[in-house]
């Protein structure tokens, strides 16, 4: 077990007796409701949306962006959902696994909210953040992810093509299920 496994797993006995899932649904879902203040802040258009239950991916360009809002869970009387934001990078990626951690470690240093993730397993990239809300933060915390959130998908959206080039990976680009390729980013 190496260290950061170690410990996110104290980390992860030291809390979970404390936090327990909800048992149903809360009448106000913080975390439904902060989705839908994303989307509207984003101004994202619904024709390049997939929506699901807790979530919904969008295509400003070429890349998707993930958003979901997890299982509410009462962590001390206080119903917390936590948002997270997944961007794929790079797909099929050749270089050594301690140089795609060196590049990932230094872009990482200089990012502002968010990091870029290695699964080794997959030779994938992503870019990730997440944040937790809750109804006593509604009114605030929502707009700050939607921020948050767009700043990463720009920096994505610019640092994938240097990334493919530095980590020798094919850009993880998608499209929509029924809209197609995005030929131009959106405004």
């Amino acid at each position: 077990m190496n260290v950061t496994t170690q410990i996110v797993s104290e980390t992860r006995s030291a809390v979970e007796p404390n936090v327990v899932p909800v048992a149903e649904s809360p009448v106000s879902d913080a975390g439904v409701q902060t989705l839908n203040v994303i989307h509207e802040r984003l101004l994202i258009d619904e024709e390049w949306t997939d929506r699901r239950e807790r979530g919904f991916t969008w295509w400003a360009h070429c890349l998707a962006h993930h958003i979901d809002a997890g299982q509410p869970i009462d962590d001390f009387g206080i119903v917390v959902t936590r948002i997270t934001s997944r961007i794929p990078i790079l797909r099929g990626v050749k270089v050594a696994s301690d140089l795609v951690e060196k590049v990932l470690a230094q872009w990482t240093f200089i990012n502002d909210g968010y990091c870029y993730v290695y699964d080794p397993g997959t030779r994938s990239v992503d870019s990730v953040q997440s944040g937790i809300v809750h109804e006593q933060t509604l009114d605030w915390r929502a707009e700050m992810l939607a921020a948050n959130f767009i700043i990463q998908l720009v920096h994505a959206e610019e640092d994938a093509p240097v990334l493919r080039g530095l980590l020798d990976g094919r850009l993880a680009t998608s499209t929509h299920r029924t809209g197609g390729r995005r030929n131009e980013p959106d405004d």
